[in-house]
């Protein structure tokens, strides 16, 4: 599944909520992990007008990458392999491409960093590995800073948004594959959009519901149905429990009720393919739950295998 892991860091106890998710994906699928901290250039770091120092620099680069190997050191076991990298220049650039030039699997970062929402806000550093990474990227939305952030999380409940496109499908071999590593239990969940509510009547008489909109609601969960139900048969037939979910509704706020209600460890889904989170399967759903839910949100690319219907 994965073999390497990159977890991005700033320094901060803050930027450490990504550990444990990291740690637990790590210990199920035997992947190396790779601490990442980058540096801002000199001139960056108290004043753009500053001209450049090389040696503040290094010794900048010097501090942090000797903090962080202590850090991975503390991490590694005799099952798991951590290491540390330390770098300069533009968070989000360095990011995408240190894992571009290593062959990273999988970003698992967080959304607030050393600067709380002022640094490391998601809309800054983690948007833009969002937009632009190409690979998997399990954001996780800090409550808090993490009281024991070298342990792994534990991973049990996934839920895994559907919207009955092949794009949103291409998050179920990872869901299933997260599923049997963790030992893992799935929620299929699909809402329907509701249709715009007509009314017919008088200015006598009551409003009634049109029979239409009702009839196609009904059609419509009935398909929603279908399609989760063969999806759970195929996940089921690979020994993983599933439960599915069909509601009605907005999306976004379906959603975000379901995890408030039903708490998950983790949500698996996928965007529309090849340029990060540009455009997203449904709409501005995985970015809103992102953004709003504390439940770590695992973002998968769909991929090529459904690019050709990228014009649609």
């Amino acid at each position: 599944m994965f073999d390497h892991i990159i977890v991005p860091l700033d320094g901060s106890p803050l930027a450490e909520s990504a550990l444990p998710d990291a740690l637990a994906l790590a210990d199920a699928t035997g992947a190396s992990v790779t601490l990442l901290q980058v540096v801002p250039p000199s001139h960056q770091m108290l004043d753009y007008n500053l001209r450049y120092d090389a040696a503040a620099e290094s010794e900048q680069l010097d501090r942090a990458g000797d903090a962080l190997e202590v850090r991975a050191r503390s991490l590694s076991s005799p099952g798991r392999c951590v290491r540390s990298y330390v770098t300069v220049g533009d968070a989000a650039e360095e990011i995408v491409r240190y894992a571009e030039r290593v062959g990273g699997q999988c970003i698992v970062m967080a959304t607030h960093g050393w600067g709380g929402v002022l640094h490391w806000a998601f809309g800054s550093v983690a948007r833009k590995v969002l937009t632009t990474a190409r690979v998997p990227t399990l954001v996780i939305r800090p409550q808090g800073v993490p009281e024991h952030p070298d342990r792994p999380a534990t991973i049990r409940t996934i839920l895994v948004p559907q919207d009955g496109s092949e794009r949103a499908e291409a998050a179920i071999p990872v869901a299933r594959e997260l599923a049997q590593k963790l030992h893992a239990r799935l929620t299929l969940a699909r809402i329907v959009p509701v249709l715009t509510e007509m009314f017919v009547g008088s200015p006598y008489t009551p409003l009634m519901r049109s029979t239409y909109t009702d009839e196609a609601m009904g059609a419509a969960r009935t398909a929603a149905r279908a399609h989760l139900d063969v999806l759970a048969r195929g996940l089921r037939s690979d020994g993983i429990a599933v439960e599915t979910i069909v509601n009605d509704g907005s999306p976004v706020d379906r959603l975000l009720n379901l995890l408030n209600e039903q708490p998950h460890d983790l949500v698996v889904m996928s965007t529309h393919g090849r340029t990060g989170i540009s455009r997203w399967v449904m709409g501005s759903v995985a970015e809103r739950l992102v953004e709003a839910s504390h439940t770590p949100v695992f973002i998968v690319r769909a991929g090529d295998a459904v690019a050709g219907d990228q014009k649609a």
